[in-house]
């Protein structure tokens, strides 16, 4: 993960988990992105999180750019791939819904 050229974005290992978060805040650049792909509207997320600034979220989107994936460093399809199949899930579940 590149984090060297952002001046708004920070990884401290000690601080939710290492994940890249907005200028030491506890607010993970992939809870940003995923209010954009939701659809919320940069002013909408001002709203929300307060302590953003309209430049934290355009260098959310940079980050994005540079870093196929800000959330684990993969696309869906490798996540995927490493998680086997877990077989008779219904069946575990079942007891928990049926009872």
């Amino acid at each position: 993960m590149q984090v060297t050229n952002f001046e708004r974005i920070t990884v401290n290992p000690n601080q939710m988990g290492g994940v890249p978060c907005i200028r030491g805040l506890r607010i993970p650049v992939a809870t940003v992105l995923r209010m954009l792909a939701g659809g919320m509207t940069e002013q909408e997320i001002l709203a929300e999180y307060p302590d953003l600034q309209i430049d934290d979220i355009r260098e959310c989107l940079r980050f994005a750019a540079v870093n196929r994936s800000p959330i684990a460093g993969r696309t869906v399809a490798a996540r995927k791939e490493r998680q086997p199949a877990r077989k008779n899930a219904r069946r575990r579940v079942a007891p928990f819904i049926a009872g």
